[in-house]
């Protein structure tokens, strides 16, 4: 079989041998390395002799171009050559000497975290977190509280001064630990030998109902009489009313006007302070009357009245004014007097007063705590007609020549006709003060309202001469009307105008 030609070394590729194919795999030279003929093959064969020395080991070989020899500076650079910093680690190689690692500085976040329990494993190595308790960590300086720990503080504390107070067997405070007492006792006796018999302590009290006096102890023994000091009271500087002692009740004739310094010149003075209320009727009604101010003030002079629901009079001392008012075309008004929250105060509305409560008083419809004083009217445009009160008596200052107190114009009924003064005349006035002209040269015109019926020439009650005028209060009952008529067809007529009224309050 041929021989195979296989190099010695690699550095040296001049350098062969002639190996046969079959020979075994892995021989050294020198060692098992045999030739064809079943000879061990020696070095000096292979590698014949230079110089007179032979090639055991790789100290015979110079250090070729490829296979170094192996040193400790050459592994340091051959590690150090593949070093690489990472993101938390810089390495640093010093030739020859070291390696070195340094982790890198970590920024401070800012923020914290909670403190946790960590578990590794057998290599260190994080392997799990949790919620941390004092029960994980060791005990330090800090001692972790115990029931046997309190106890025991607290067993110094005892009877120790700023300490604790102790309690006895009894659950009482222990009387070692209480300042001195001194605990009065109080003895009711009837006789001086009495209290000198008592087991009394100093500071202890005797009252004595013999003497209606008290005495207590200064010093012991009790049953010397000098150890007793009487407790002083201040002496009344009243010792009799008039010649009365003990609980005297004021008596008539006990003081004079004289001995009061002045009489008294009002009820009040007397000590009847609602006299009016009582004494007066729930009708009562004084002063109070309208004043027109302009077409949209109206003010109430002073006065009193009684209210109803409160079932005396008040008293409004003093003028009381409605101003700026806004108020709806031809109608009817109607004031009422009333307390607000204590203060007198008035209150325009066209709400209607209801029947009289008592005599002519009357209150507003639903509410008894308004007192009806009196009404008035609005014109075309809102405006309050200008009138004049006396007492009870409401005189108009306007133009009577229009509506609406013009009733009647150039009537020449020959039959009893009738003439609404509703216009004019309010529901609480039954009395409408008049200016009739009859301007007939020969007849007379006759009036009469619906109590006495049809008005004819025989049932009148009044009637107006021809031709004549006449002013007069005429009764126009609860409808504030009247009745007339012409005996025949007149050649003139008859003119009415409402010229104020009487009303009820």
């Amino acid at each position: 079989m041929a021989k195979v030609r296989v190099p010695i070394h690699r550095t040296s590729p001049t350098q062969s041998v002639l190996i046969d194919p079959a020979a075994t795999v892995g021989a050294q030279v020198g060692v098992n390395l045999l030739d064809p003929d079943g000879k061990l093959v020696p070095w000096p064969i292979v590698a014949p002799a230079t110089g007179g020395s032979s090639l055991n080991t790789t100290d015979d070989l110079d250090e070729g171009q490829w296979n170094l020899w192996f040193t400790d500076i050459r592994a340091q650079d051959a590690v150090g050559g593949i070093l690489v910093d990472t993101a938390t680690i810089d390495f640093t190689y010093t030739a020859g000497t070291s390696i070195t690692a340094d982790l890198k500085d970590l920024a401070d976040s800012g923020t914290g975290a909670a403190l946790v329990k960590l578990t590794r494993d057998a290599k260190g190595r994080l392997s799990g977190t949790s919620s941390a308790t004092t029960t994980d960590l060791t005990e330090g300086v800090n001692l972790y509280f115990t029931d046997a720990r309190a106890d025991a503080r607290i067993t110094l504390q005892k009877a120790q001064p700023l300490g604790l107070a102790t309690l006895d067997a009894g659950g009482k405070l222990d009387a070692g630990q209480l300042p001195a007492l001194a605990i009065t006792e109080t003895f009711v006796v009837n006789t001086q030998a009495a209290m000198l018999a008592l087991a009394a302590e100093e500071g202890d009290v005797a009252v004595r109902t013999d003497l209606s006096q008290s005495f207590i102890l200064t010093t012991a023994p009790a049953s010397t009489l000098a150890n007793w000091q009487e407790l002083l009271t201040p002496a009344s500087p009243v010792t009799s009313i008039f010649g009365r002692v003990g609980s005297v009740t004021a008596a008539t004739g006990d003081y004079t006007f004289a001995q009061i310094g002045s009489t008294p010149t009002t009820l009040a003075g007397y000590g009847i302070t609602d006299a009016l209320a009582t004494i007066t009727p729930a009708g009562y009604i004084d002063g109070a009357k309208m004043v027109w101010n302009s077409g949209t003030s109206l003010s109430l002079t002073s006065g009193a009245m009684y209210i109803q629901s409160l079932a005396k009079v008040v008293q409004f001392p003093s003028l009381l004014t409605l101003s700026g008012l806004s108020l709806t075309a031809s109608t009817w008004y109607h004031l009422y007097g009333y307390l607000n929250a204590g203060t007198p105060a008035i209150l325009l509305s066209t709400t209607a007063p209801a029947a009289a409560y008592s005599g002519t008083a009357r209150s507003m419809t639903g509410d008894t705590s308004k007192r009806y004083i009196g009404t008035v009217l609005t014109d075309a445009s809102g405006n309050l007609y200008n009138f004049q009160q006396s007492n009870d008596r409401i005189s108009y200052n306007t133009n009577l020549a229009a509506a609406p107190f013009t009733v009647l114009s150039a009537g020449r009924a020959t039959a009893s006709t009738n003439v609404s003064c509703t216009g004019s005349v309010p529901i609480t006035a039954k009395i409408a003060s008049l200016l009739i002209l009859n301007s007939d040269t020969s007849q007379v015109v006759y009036f009469a309202n619906t109590a006495t019926g049809a008005v004819s020439t025989t049932n009148f009650l009044s009637f107006v001469f021809n031709p004549g005028t006449a002013t007069a209060d005429y009764p126009v009952g609860t409808n504030q009307s009247l009745n007339y008529m012409y005996p025949s067809t007149p050649a003139g007529a008859c003119f009415i105008r409402v010229v104020g009224y009487i009303y009820e309050r």
